[in-house]
């Protein structure tokens, strides 16, 4: 996206950052990827002040991706001449406003992370020369669960090109229940935006290329994962979700902590090249260097049964396997406490308690 080319001011370095995000921002998202299978995206408007102290930017409004978008529920590139146009209309009525950083969403894929194609395009944007402030912020809308948008948020800054920050919610970011001027102004651009997209999407055949390529299928293991996402937050907060790069594939890992020890858990998915149906999951169970399940898991409505069946399974026979290994003992009464006396252990340490008959060796182990 072009933006005005002032001259700037001596980058300064500061001693803190804050965020603040109007309310009305958040509530576009949430309304726009609620609709859509594909990444969503906007370029984000609003104010940043840096007194050489404290770093303070506030994200009021944002421009959609545009009628011209092309977009699937692995990538997006925004319609840039689109995004121009309404910046220099936005411009018009507020010559102060200034293009802050982007927001993007992975609501469709499960992805929590920015992808390396996403940190090396921020990059490029903040060092851009016709980009006319030195820090660049993004929000990565991983999901919509229950209603509440998942969220995370980056800053990146100019010269530095091989790192970023994470911004938490509540210490350096706060959600303000504003609405800016301008978002009447864009919330309608964006709604005339999703319009044409439907019309150019119906009416392909007639216009053939000269707009926009053809929306693909919605492919749907997206659906699915998006579903098996909020099951197993649901049940394991400690899961999380992980793309391979030897060969692009999305798979789960989660921890159960049993009385033996913990379950490691795998649950990947096909590759979206290799499936023209959802097909099934691999699930893979295992307790420290012994697999305990290894199945594939079918991709229908049984699924969640079906993990949780073998779940159960690992459990059970973890249980019987560790009971089995373990040592019997007996309890004897000793006149300086309780002692456990282990049976079919060959003695290790030998002696005899009040009680006792000389001559008999025990291993006594002292409990408390």
């Amino acid at each position: 996206m072009g933006l005005r080319a002032r001259n700037r001011e001596t980058r300064q370095a500061v001693g803190s950052v804050s965020v603040e995000i109007y309310e009305a921002v958040l509530n576009r998202i949430q309304s726009t990827i609620g609709k859509s299978d594909f990444e969503e995206g906007g370029k984000l408007l609003g104010r940043l002040r840096n007194d050489g102290r404290n770093l303070l930017i506030t994200v009021e409004s944002y421009i959609d991706s545009g009628p011209g978008v092309s977009h699937s529920a692995t990538h997006l590139h925004p319609n840039g001449e689109y995004q121009e146009r309404a910046f220099r209309l936005v411009e018009a009525f507020d010559s102060e406003i200034e293009h802050l950083g982007s927001w993007h969403s992975h609501h469709c894929n499960g992805l929590p992370e920015l992808s390396n194609g996403d940190i090396s395009g921020y990059i490029r944007s903040v060092n851009n020369p016709q980009y006319n402030l030195d820090y660049f912020v993004v929000i990565l809308i991983n999901g919509l669960v229950r209603g509440n948008l998942e969220k995370r948020y980056f800053l990146f800054e100019r010269h530095k090109l091989n790192e970023y920050i994470e911004l938490s919610e509540g210490r350096d970011v706060k959600i303000i229940h504003r609405t800016s001027q301008l978002d009447p102004i864009l919330a309608s651009a964006e709604s005339l935006s999703n319009s044409r997209r439907r019309q150019v999407g119906q009416h392909f055949s007639v216009q053939k290329e000269r707009e926009l390529p053809p929306q693909k299928s919605v492919n749907p293991l997206n659906k699915i994962r998006l579903e098996d996402k909020e099951w197993i937050i649901a049940r394991f907060p400690n899961a999380k979700l992980s793309r391979s790069k030897a060969d692009g594939s999305v798979y789960w890992n989660w921890f159960i902590w049993r009385e033996p020890g913990r379950l490691q858990v795998s649950f990947k998915y096909p590759t979206e090249a290799t499936i023209p149906t959802p097909g099934t999951a691999y699930l893979e169970i295992r307790f420290r260097d012994e697999i305990l399940v290894s199945e594939d898991i079918a991709l229908d409505r049984n699924r969640f049964g079906q993990i949780q069946n073998r779940l159960n399974s690992a459990e059970a026979n973890l249980k019987i396997k560790f009971q089995k290994n373990t040592t019997k003992t007996d309890v004897v009464k000793g006149t300086t406490g309780t002692f456990y006396r282990k049976i079919g252990v060959k003695p290790t340490h030998l002696t005899r308690n009040k009680g006792q008959t000389r001559g008999q060796t025990y291993t006594f182990d002292k409990k408390g």
